[in-house]
């Protein structure tokens, strides 16, 4: 037996959120919400120069605890079809089905029971094959858009594992801003439910060459077959210099910006979140507007000096950056994931000081984002998706064996 059932009772489904309808959005209301332990508050809901703000009170209580039991676990015993290598992308399908996708790509499906339906992909440049699988993102119908960096094209598969079509996008990106220096390629987010592609194009030093601020920036794209729209410049990190150092070292900027932008395609508009903007997730029209603003005062753990320590070192040791008494706030701020799931839920993963042992915590807003719950995760559980009750994952031994793993939501 390849894959790991335990026999456990099935979760309750959840049930979809509940859209309000367009005009009932712009109303000025008071929504109440249901907290873990039934305690109800006010969330605000009101209409300002046409952008709709929601605002959430602080959570009461700790986050609802996941459990550790696995419904249905994959990647044990000696049959490579049931091992993994750096899996890069998972996703749900319906019906309990999942789709794996690993780093030399192979896109695997497997059933309900966890036996092997599908195994397509793999390493090549013809279609349906890949130099190197990216994010793997669910659309309408269950079609699957699974980015290729480095052959420049997203390719889109049937949830039974059948190739449709691809959309190329390498060199039809706006190239470097002027005077730009130390910039990346330019990869893919997420994807629209029309195949259009959230991307984030060349992050970039721009600054005058004095010493100083420096900005890191990068252009929010959407990439379709015909255009390339470029919808706003975002700043993902603010360093200085110091000159005077024997060698040259880069310094956060109180308050520190670092940390990479969030961001999920949802009902074509694309949400936004930095650890500068806080607790925050902003839904942006094409045109780079505003749609609406989610605000949460949700109160972030204090970082300790034990963490500080940790992160430093983390750091220094991959010589990612060099520096001297590091200034940092009180408390970090922030979503650093955003996912939407096949209910239309928006899920925010807490931004935490790196490394640490505790589990991910995330906040799942319903899809007009008025109802708000905060979930604790396994520790070495990572989150990939969830739909009906289930939060699928990967988790890694101290021997780097890989495990997808299925975990029942508490009700």
């Amino acid at each position: 037996m390849h894959a790991r059932i335990p026999t456990l009772a099935r979760p309750a489904t959840l049930r979809p959120a509940t859209v309000l309808p367009a005009a009932l959005m712009l109303l000025a209301a008071c929504s109440p919400e249901a907290g873990p332990e039934g305690a109800t508050t006010q969330v605000q809901v009101r209409d300002s120069a046409g952008v709709r703000i929601v605002e959430h009170p602080p959570a009461e209580g700790p986050p609802v605890a996941v459990p550790d039991s696995a419904v249905l676990a994959l990647g044990q015993g000696d049959d490579p079809d049931y091992l993994f290598a750096s899996i890069m992308g998972l996703v749900a399908l319906d019906g309990g089905r999942v789709a794996v996708g690993e780093s030399d790509g192979t896109i695997r499906i497997f059933g309900p029971d966890g036996s092997l339906e599908r195994r397509t992909g793999g390493n090549g440049e013809g279609p349906g094959e890949f130099a190197f699988l990216g994010r793997m993102t669910l659309l309408a119908g269950d079609t699957l858009g699974v980015p290729d960096g480095r052959r420049g094209r997203t390719q889109f598969f049937t949830p039974s594992g059948d190739h449709l079509r691809e959309t190329r996008w390498n060199g039809r990106v706006p190239g470097m801003p002027e005077g730009a220096s130390g910039c990346f390629t330019p990869n893919v987010w997420d994807v629209f439910d029309d195949g259009a592609l959230l991307m984030l194009g060349y992050p970039c030093v721009i600054g005058t060459g004095e010493p100083g601020p420096r900005d890191y920036r990068a252009d929010l794209l959407i990439v379709d077959d015909e255009t390339v729209t470029e919808v706003e410049t975002i700043t993902v990190m603010t360093v200085t210099e110091d000159p005077s150092a024997e060698e040259p070292f880069m310094q956060f900027v109180p308050p520190p910006l670092y940390g990479r932008p969030a961001l999920a395609a949802h009902e074509g508009r694309i949400l936004v979140a930095l650890p500068s903007l806080g607790l925050r997730i902003r839904a942006l029209r094409p045109d780079g507007s505003v749609a609406w603003d989610l605000r949460d005062a949700t109160p972030e753990r204090p970082l300790t000096p034990d963490l500080q320590r940790r992160i430093e070192e983390s750091w220094s040791s991959t010589q990612m950056l060099m520096y001297d008494e590091p200034v940092w706030p009180e408390t970090l701020e922030g979503w650093d994931t955003l996912k939407v799931t096949a209910d239309g839920a928006i899920w925010a993963r807490s931004m935490k000081p790196w490394p640490d042992p505790a589990g991910e915590i995330w906040t799942r807003f319903s899809a007009d984002g008025t109802a708000r719950s905060r979930w604790q995760l396994p520790a070495g559980f990572t989150l990939h998706d969830v739909r009906d009750g289930l939060a699928w994952g990967v988790t890694t031994d101290e021997m780097g064996v890989e495990e997808v793993v299925a975990l029942p939501l508490p009700e």
